[in-house]
């Protein structure tokens, strides 16, 4: 497969998608805390008996996990093969796997999925930036138009209660913006040729990805929905019963609050903002700390292993290739 981009010239200059080691050290000291507040959470407050039905939640939880990630290799691959760059389907398992993964253990990891997922198939395409940039954009983009409408739709039915001053308000923000960023991914290749040429150099070949797709609306709906069932499996299973609105409005936000601040994958802000939604739904505190904290061990942390071991994989196979 042709490049415009030499593979040593594209090594020596694409910055390095490696987790550096003190972040990592970071991160392994935050999953030690996380695990000492967890066996606190569970000694203290009494979780419900989780019996069969409870495990058998739990590991659906952890199977809709495994499929949203799959769902997100799928998108990547359809928009490297839409661009005439196609990736096998392994490789862009491992592109979703570290990219969603591996970038989520460093401060703003988010902003490093695009580099992550491009390094990860470097071997078989290296101008995938610009169709990882863009499956990382149309995902934002469902997220934000499925969390508003999740809203606007209990706003409108009085299905669950007022969560916000400005419910009605936020879930035409919430829409607008993301239907905007669907919409607007046509012009993705426009906006890259505006940026500086160090920049441009790595996503332009590959981001002109033209209209948006049918099989790329379903597979972005697909996978949101399997990431927000992670949730409402998992709280099910341990006792917090929540309707589907409910579940995509308490996950949006707090996928959408949890990326902003510059931590690793939201850490701490997630965990608040779960904590926060539900106890506005009338959940008392003390009876969703616990299940929230093993949520987010589906949720991320198994997740983040599983990514770490690809991205580990991947790097001493490139060493023994001498690439």
């Amino acid at each position: 497969m042709s490049n415009s981009i030499p593979h040593d010239h594209a090594n020596n200059e694409r910055p390095s998608s490696r987790p550096p080691r003190g972040k990592l050290a970071l991160v392994t000291a935050v999953f030690v805390a996380y695990v000492v507040a967890l066996v606190f959470a569970t000694r203290r407050w009494e979780l419900p008996d989780v019996g069969w039905r409870g495990a058998g939640l739990l590991l659906a939880a952890l199977g809709s996990e495994l499929i949203a990630k799959f769902v997100f290799a799928e998108l990547f691959r359809v928009g490297s093969q839409r661009v005439g760059h196609p990736v096998s389907r392994s490789g862009a398992i491992k592109a979703a796997l570290t990219g969603s993964a591996v970038a989520r253990l460093v401060p703003a990891g988010g902003t490093l999925t695009p580099t992550t997922m491009a390094w990860a198939v470097r071997s078989e395409d290296d101008q995938m930036a610009g169709v990882a940039l863009r499956v990382t954009l149309l995902t934002y983009g469902g997220l934000l138009t499925m969390t508003g409408g999740a809203v606007l739709w209990g706003a409108s039915t009085g299905r669950h209660p007022l969560l916000f001053a400005g419910e009605l308000t936020l879930g035409v923000l919430l829409l607008i913006i993301g239907l905007g960023i669907l919409g607007g991914s046509p012009w993705l290749g426009q906006i890259i040729d505006r940026l500086p040429n160090i920049i441009r150099k790595h996503f332009a070949a590959t981001a002109r990805g033209g209209r948006l797709l049918g099989s790329e609306v379903v597979l972005v709906v697909v996978r949101i929905s399997a990431e927000a069932a992670v949730l409402w499996g998992s709280l099910q299973a341990l006792g917090i019963h929540l309707t589907p609105s409910e579940t995509m409005v308490t996950y949006g936000i707090s996928a959408i609050v949890g990326g902003l601040p510059a931590l690793p994958g939201g850490l701490v802000i997630v965990e608040g903002g779960l904590i926060g939604v539900l106890t506005a739904y009338g959940f008392a505190a003390r009876t969703v700390v616990a299940p929230v904290l093993i949520y987010r061990v589906l949720d991320y942390w198994i997740p983040a292993g599983v990514g770490l071991g690809t991205w580990a994989a991947i790097t001493r196979t490139r060493l023994k290739a001498g690439t």
